[in-house]
């Protein structure tokens, strides 16, 4: 079964090509396309990918995945994600796709450089709709969509997400919406389609809302306590009548004065940042990036809010943390620490369990993490690609004990 029927990959560059060892990459870009659906309708399937990662909205209305489609070797293959989407879809309708750095254009590897496996990001997707007397229409990503920046300034694995109110586009999310000083994306590689596979494709989603045990304030910053390292963002509302400038900060321990200590995450700043124009209250969700953390230091040095934060924790599994080599925790799973003092998720360490599944279920697991740990990043130093090297030895070496 083929991937898609006439989607393309596209693109759009919201600035100049970011350089290998800049620090930040550009605006994200958002996509969309208005469309109408018939009377009859049966059935509604998304189909979706991306070198680097994506979000999607229909009328408004996320699906319940994240950092998808997850990390990959995207030079041999690329996780196909499948959505329905039947019970979202009106007369009158518009598709968006946020399209996010990840691991494709961010920053990776202990060297903290980006471009790994390309300059930009890219995206395809596929609306189908199956009417019930037979007939199938397609929604299909293309050069006749719409393309521009948005709020969402910059986010990376390691550097976090900085989100500017001031930026926001108004309703883009519904039909109706006036998109005519949008651009046109351009046609990406499609090259790329031959690489798309549903096998490796893991949904993440959060698993648990955490509540913060313990919150105090250090000089003008307010630290909150949530008992224990998680993986995943912190989730917040703002109120600001004003300009204000949050700033969230992520770390496993603190000073013996109460603030945040990370400078173990070295490079990494594993810090998000909401701008608010005033006027308005806001719910923030980073949702292009994730951190390793116990504490979080909000600091607001402009203007004023008032703030309620809970820690959202993901995971690619029913009830553990999945590790850095995007397997399903119900075949091989390892702590939920940090990657490499990085503020990432999983350790080196992978445990497998030869009661839990069986020899074709791991090998198709560990498939993803052979990729990223055997195939060498552009950006790879040779002392990167030694660890990169361990790492692959270990995965291995599960996957011999699993076969026993």
């Amino acid at each position: 079964m083929k991937p898609f029927e006439k989607a393309e990959w596209i693109y759009h560059l919201t600035g100049p090509t970011v350089s290998a060892d800049a620090k930040y990459g550009n605006p994200l870009p958002y996509f969309r396309k208005e469309f109408k659906v018939k009377k009859g309708l049966k059935k509604a399937t998304l189909s979706a990918s991306a070198a680097g990662l994506f979000k999607a909205y229909i009328n408004g209305k996320e699906f319940g995945d994240y950092m998808s489609p997850g990390w990959t070797d995207y030079r041999r293959r690329i996780p196909l994600m499948r959505f329905d989407a039947t019970n979202m879809l009106e007369a009158d309708n518009a598709i968006v796709l946020v399209v996010g750095d990840g691991w494709f254009t961010g920053n990776l590897i202990w060297s903290t450089m980006r471009n790994s496996y390309g300059a930009w990001s890219e995206v395809v997707a596929e609306l189908k709709l199956e009417y019930k007397d037979g007939t199938v229409e397609y929604v299909s990503t293309g050069a006749d969509w719409r393309a521009a920046d948005g709020p969402i300034r910059r986010a990376d694995n390691y550097m976090g997400e900085f989100v500017d109110r001031h930026c926001d586009r108004g309703d883009i999310w519904h039909a109706g919406y006036d998109d005519t000083d949008w651009s046109r994306p351009k046609i990406g590689d499609g090259m790329r389609t031959a690489l798309l596979t549903e096998e490796s494709a893991i949904v993440t989603r959060v698993m648990h809302v955490v509540k913060p045990v313990n919150v105090y304030t250090v000089n003008d910053k307010t630290v909150y306590d949530f008992g224990q390292n998680l993986v995943g963002v912190v989730r917040f509302t703002a109120k600001s009548d004003g300009y204000a400038k949050i700033i969230v900060r992520h770390g496993e321990m603190t000073y013996d004065d109460g603030n945040v200590y990370n400078e173990n995450y070295r490079n990494a700043e594993a810090t998000d940042t909401l701008v608010l124009k005033g006027g308005e209250t806001v719910s923030f969700r980073p949702l292009f990036t994730f951190h390793g953390f116990r504490y979080s230091e909000i600091h607001i040095p402009s203007g004023r809010a008032d703030i309620a934060a809970v820690a959202d924790t993901r995971s690619k599994a029913r009830d553990f943390a999945a590790s850095v080599f995007s397997i399903p925790a119900d075949r091989l799973y390892g702590s939920a620490d940090e990657f490499f003092a990085r503020g990432k998720i999983a350790d080196a360490v992978i445990i497998a369990s030869a009661d839990r599944y069986h020899f074709a279920e791991a090998s198709a697991a560990l498939k993803t993490g052979y990729d990223v740990l055997i195939e060498k990043p552009v950006a790879c130093t040779e002392a990167d690609c030694r660890a990169l090297a361990a790492l692959a030895a270990i995965s291995l070496a599960a996957l011999i004990a699993v076969s026993r």
